[in-house]
């Protein structure tokens, strides 16, 4: 984790050494769980990304007090009884992408796997995550949805209420902007907002169906 903070941080503070930097601090994620006894879900805006498009290596982070949900107190025990978020403060997924550098992306989508560490709860699992990437207007998008297993983290689940949380929870990232590192920050972040919300119908049947393709943009 120190290393991937340091990353951040030097980032931050560099200029043009960074050529090939692209960044963002308001991507987007959702989370999602549905059961027979409660739909749970989760929204956040303030995770930081930096993409290295000469070697296709990546960091993601994502403060776990940032995620905000429909009910103060759903949130309070996320936080503290789950998450732990003093102790964990972050999600962080740190890596490459499979088979860098890609053939010509520019405009189209490409499928592509990005393949690293994922730490959730202090527990880092490695993981390969199906997502997609393209180039365009000078700056990288990317989009990516997956499964996260409570078990692999050692996020622990109360016996009262394991009936209303999946064992898997549903993420996805829809398209965030990558600009590059000292150009303007007007395309920064998640392009949520444009897109709109998702339903939670689509994710119930993501769930059913993990194999779910995205959605072309």
């Amino acid at each position: 984790m120190r290393k991937v903070l340091f990353l951040f941080a030097l980032l931050a503070h560099t200029s043009n050494l960074f050529s090939q930097q692209f960044m963002t601090r308001e991507g987007h994620v959702h989370f999602f769980s549905s059961t027979p006894m409660e739909d749970i879900e989760a929204e956040h805006d303030q995770m930081s990304a930096i993409f290295d498009s000469e070697n296709g290596s990546f960091a993601f982070q994502a403060p776990i007090l940032g995620f905000h949900f429909d009910r103060a107190l759903m949130e309070e025990h996320f936080n503290e009884n789950y998450l732990e978020s003093e102790k964990f403060p972050y999600a962080i997924f740190e890596g490459s992408v499979s088979s860098w550098p890609l053939p010509e992306v520019k405009n189209d989508w490409v499928n592509v796997t990005a393949k690293g560490v994922l730490t959730i709860h202090g527990v880092g699992i490695e993981r390969e995550l199906e997502s997609q990437m393209r180039f365009k207007a000078g700056n990288w998008e990317l989009q990516s949805e997956f499964l996260v297993a409570t078990n692999d983290h050692e996020i622990p689940i109360p016996r009262i209420v394991r009936e209303k949380i999946t064992k898997e929870i549903f993420v996805y990232c829809p398209r965030t902007f990558l600009i590059q590192y000292g150009s303007s920050p007007e395309f920064a972040g998640s392009d949520s907002k444009r897109i709109g919300h998702f339903s939670t119908s689509r994710f119930r049947n993501v769930q059913r169906h993990p194999n779910h393709q995205f959605a072309k943009q």
